[in-house]
């Protein structure tokens, strides 16, 4: 089994390595004179007499870093917030934020991009780096009746209560100032260019940080119907729970200054992560199947499916060994007070399942973040395999216990599955991948990565 557990790791690992952002940016971005060109779209930039970059989310630095490269000395200013000082050297203004919940430095950073693009005018352009975590790391309250306290305490209501993102974004979206098409509002008359590393559905641009450059297409009926769905008003600060009920919430704009024009761009998103991850795991010598259907629902629906898949594809191929490659994100319902996060969740959960297995093939699972953070812990995921669970019998382990508790990461911790990287500087939601093939039994006891965790 050490094989195969290996193989998951460096199938995971690689994939990483292939959709490294520098690689891809320099793939889809390029400068030809005094002509920016990403994808089919050029823009000349002798047009513009200052040129104001602003990132927002984890692969801010990275891409940062790349257009400033680009652009050297044409670039007028720029303002990059991320979650946290990576290995990057940048020539902007960095200001980290706080990731995946709000703080006083999301305010400020807020208040720094709102007065870049308010001071930007028709000569002006304005080059956007969206990725995911955006959402917490620039906040703006609609009202002054709304503290960073009422932000912080929805952020973990919306968070741990089973929504999907496109959820949470629409209730998140109603409160505040600079999601939902809010920024790009506040600017006068500048040319926009926006470049997405997408951490949502594909084509869902809207929800990347929850949309600080497009209109929310949501309405009151589905804000009002999520709320009720998952019993959210009476949970939520009495601030927002009074903008509510007394029908006073935000009602966005349908259009963003559609005058002023704004072009949007995907760099990278969870279908590059999947094929990527494919061709791997092909280069490995696996017979390889993606559930490209599959990227939202609950983690326990969605490893039952994935499971009983995984088996149809090991009957289809019973000689050879297989891999089954799915992406997204799931949502976990947190009830109690563990470490972990949704990937290592998913993995302890498949653990269970795959121990009852009654085939001759040997199993391994991984599930990880694609940013090398899972959760509230410092693993990306995890892994399991078919004697995930007999290990941990030996060892005194109930892997039920951990579950209820939301604590899968200690019970990795004290099996050996974790996977842990550290950051990498990119998001692009999780990657989920499943092998098996024959194999002779064996389980490495140690945490997996170079990364202390």
């Amino acid at each position: 089994m050490t094989g195969l557990i290996e193989e998951a790791r460096q199938i995971y690992l690689d994939t990483i390595g292939e959709i490294g952002i520098g690689a891809i940016f320099r793939k889809k971005v390029k400068l030809i004179d005094e002509l920016l060109v990403v994808n089919s779209e050029t823009i000349e930039l002798s047009k513009f007499r200052q040129i104001y970059l602003i990132g927002i989310g984890k692969a801010s630095l990275e891409i940062g870093k790349e257009m400033e490269v680009l652009l050297g000395a044409r670039l007028t200013r720029g303002v990059l917030v991320c979650d946290r000082r990576h290995k990057v050297e940048v020539r902007s203004q960095v200001i980290i934020a706080g990731h995946p919940v709000p703080d006083t430095s999301s305010l400020r950073a807020a208040r720094v991009l709102l007065e870049m693009v308010r001071s930007s005018g028709p000569e002006s352009l304005i080059i956007f780096l969206i990725s995911g975590g955006g959402s917490s790391l620039v906040e703006s309250p609609v009202t002054s009746d709304l503290s960073l306290e009422d932000f912080k305490k929805l952020n973990g209501l919306l968070v741990h209560c089973g929504a999907t993102i496109r959820e949470i974004n629409t209730i998140r979206r109603r409160f505040s100032r600079i999601k939902g098409g809010g920024l790009w509002d506040e600017a006068r008359a500048a040319r926009g260019l926006a470049l997405y590393v997408s951490d949502v559905n594909v084509g869902d641009i809207s929800s990347i940080a929850s949309g600080p450059l497009l209109p929310d297409e949501s309405t009151d009926d589905e804000f009002q119907k999520i709320i009720d769905n998952y019993s959210l008003i009476d949970s939520m600060p009495d601030s927002m729970k009074d903008l509510v009920r007394g029908g006073r919430i935000k009602s966005p704009p349908k259009q963003v200054k559609a005058s002023i024009p704004i072009t949007h761009h995907v760099l990278l998103d969870s279908t590059d992560v999947i094929e990527a991850a494919i061709a791997v795991a092909v280069g490995k010598g696996y017979v390889t199947a993606a559930a490209r259907d599959i990227e939202e629902g609950n983690y326990a629906t969605v490893a039952n499916e994935l499971l009983s898949r995984l088996v149809e594809l090991q009957k289809e191929n019973p000689s050879k060994p297989v891999c089954l490659v799915s992406g997204g994100e799931l949502s976990c319902p947190v009830t109690g007070g563990g470490f972990g996060g949704r990937n290592q969740e998913f993995v302890l959960y498949c653990a269970s399942r795959i121990a009852s297995f009654n085939t001759e093939s040997n199993v391994v699972v991984l599930s990880c973040g694609t940013d090398g953070i899972d959760g509230n812990s410092c693993a990306a995921g995890a892994l399991a395999s078919s004697a995930t669970l007999l290990e941990a019998e030996r060892n005194g382990l109930k892997y039920s216990v951990y579950l209820m508790a939301n604590d899968s990461h200690s019970f990795f911790k004290k099996t050996g599955g974790l996977i842990a990287t550290g950051p990498t500087g990119n998001n692009v939601r999780d990657i989920r991948i499943m092998l098996s093939k024959p194999e002779t039994r064996g389980w490495p006891r140690k945490i997996l990565g170079e990364y202390s965790c």
